[in-house]
């Protein structure tokens, strides 16, 4: 079955659940009113805000990248784990797709995502950061180069989190449960599983820290790891503070990609191991 044919299968039934669109109007909601707010003020008092382009791209991804990061992740488990609990993903395969044809219609949903939520975000900070700029006295380019690479970023980074909401969704195959595995992994085993790992192995531990595939998301957020003048300016304030100086994280692309088909591999060997 042709690849079109599988992206408008799943946009259907994407756009027919109630569950997508109340979780992305949510999102949609918080995003438009931060910006908004953010707009407002820098037009009232521009000495003490700032939300113009093309500085704004950078702080609005870094504030509504984490949100957006959840929220994809959300929709994504409730979408792919409900096929199971539903009974739908049997009965599409009775139907006439192969059990391969039915994981890249899952798949599909990733990108997707990526659209949905990266598309808004840059819509809507691309908006309102250009009504609150003085365009007549602007010069240079709206977007940098660093903005479109922090826009790769952020795409990257919705990538790795729906590549770990679809590892979870297949291989627990509940929406509720899967949604509580992901939530725990997140928030509790990352946050202990380096200090484990550091009585097994001293140092290992603060190493592999970064390299866990929600910290990765988090760091793919950060303009400083995108924005080498960023990363400068924020050294030399870390130095006259006597805080701890930033740096960029080695090997953070390679990274984030090698997690995402490790992720994406794993589910696809589960799911094609296991009955409907």
């Amino acid at each position: 079955m042709r690849l079109l044919v599988l992206l408008r299968n799943e946009s259907r039934k994407t756009l027919h659940r109630l569950a997508f669109w109340v979780t992305f109007l949510f999102f949609g909601f918080v995003v438009l009113v931060d910006q908004l707010e953010n707009m407002a003020r820098t037009q009232a008092q521009p000495d003490r805000y700032d939300w113009t382009l093309p500085g704004a791209w950078a702080d609005g991804i870094g504030g509504m990248g984490q949100p957006a990061l959840f929220f994809s992740a959300v929709i994504l488990l409730l979408l792919i784990a409900s096929e199971f609990s539903w009974r739908t993903a049997r009965q599409n395969v009775i139907d006439g797709l192969s059990k391969s044809q039915f994981f890249v219609g899952k798949l599909l949903l990733l990108p997707m995502m990526v659209g949905v939520f990266v598309g808004f975000t840059v819509l809507s900070t691309g908006l309102t950061a250009y009504f609150a700029t003085d365009m007549a006295a602007f010069e240079g380019p709206l977007i940098q180069p660093t903005d479109w690479v922090m826009m790769g970023a952020f795409a990257t980074a919705v990538l790795l989190y729906g590549s770990m909401a679809l590892f979870a969704a297949t291989a627990i195959r509940s929406s509720g449960p899967a949604m509580g595995v992901w939530f725990l992994w997140l928030a509790l085993v990352e946050q202990m599983l380096p200090s484990v790992v550091n009585k097994i192995r001293d140092g290992w531990g603060p190493a592999m820290a970064p390299y866990q595939p929600g910290a990765l998301g988090m760091r793919l957020l950060d303009n400083l790891e995108h924005d080498p003048a960023a990363l400068q300016a924020a050294a030399v304030r870390a130095m006259e503070a006597g805080d701890p100086i930033p740096t960029a994280l080695p090997g953070l692309w390679p990274a984030a990609w090698t997690w995402i088909a490790v992720l994406l591999l794993v589910s696809y060997i589960l799911f094609r191991k296991r009955d409907l």
